[in-house]
């Protein structure tokens, strides 16, 4: 049974309609972030997964003082790993990695590894997001 709401106790209202924003706010986002990828939500998901590990690498490259490429950074993520940040059965990642290396959104590294691909364009249409 579900527990009944006191909706006469101002803190509880508040936090039931927090929890509507933030969900909203979520779905919103995973709504346009699927239809730059042509509504594919696992592509989106794959996506970032991958400029995260670039992020991390970035960030860490940066504390070693060696040079990174802006929009080519190596991601480290093999399919296995991507499945397994994401939640994405393997199987699937595998296809949808290959359909974003046929897209230009990842390019083939070395070593299995993957490089994600990101231009002024594809920053402009994912970072707004994120100032939601």
């Amino acid at each position: 049974m579900v527990p009944s709401i006191n909706y006469t106790n101002s803190d509880e209202l508040r936090w039931n309609y927090s929890v509507h924003h933030d969900a909203l706010s979520a779905l919103s986002i995973v709504r346009h972030g699927a239809s730059i990828f042509s509504g594919d939500s696992h592509q989106f998901f794959i996506y970032l997964a991958c400029l995260l590990a670039a992020a991390a690498d970035t960030l860490r490259n940066a504390k070693s003082n060696i040079g990174v490429e802006r929009r080519e950074l190596e991601s480290n993520l093999s399919v296995s790993s991507v499945a397994a940040m994401t939640g994405i059965p393997r199987e699937t990642v595998r296809r949808k990695m290959i359909q974003l290396l046929e897209s230009g959104f990842l390019l083939a590294g070395r070593d299995g590894k993957y490089i994600a691909h990101f231009d002024d364009n594809t920053v402009a249409a994912i970072i707004p997001l994120y100032r939601r």
